[in-house]
């Protein structure tokens, strides 16, 4: 499909989540972002990443996404390495 492979090909991560925040798509840039293999992604929970500090507003987005709302957010997510990385989505 057109849009994977655009998707695949971006220098950025692209996650995509289920109603659960479980993620159902990941590119190869997400690698970058989490350090985690793409693999390893993929049917995992995205709160899990998310920097405990963040969890809420990461709570906050899902029910805002479950009810059909558009929003924007800025999370800290903990790189496999240990580091905390900032995304905004």
């Amino acid at each position: 499909d057109q849009y994977r492979a655009i998707a695949e090909n971006l220098t950025a991560a692209v996650l995509v989540f289920d109603d659960l925040s479980n993620v159902v798509f990941a590119n190869r840039y997400s690698e970058v972002l989490t350090g985690k293999p793409v693999r390893e992604l993929l049917g995992t929970g995205f709160r899990a990443l998310v920097h405990s500090d963040e969890r809420g507003k990461h709570d906050r987005a899902v029910r805002l996404a479950q009810l059909g709302e558009n929003f924007q957010y800025r999370l800290r997510v903990t790189h496999a390495s240990g580091l905390d990385i900032h995304l905004e989505g």
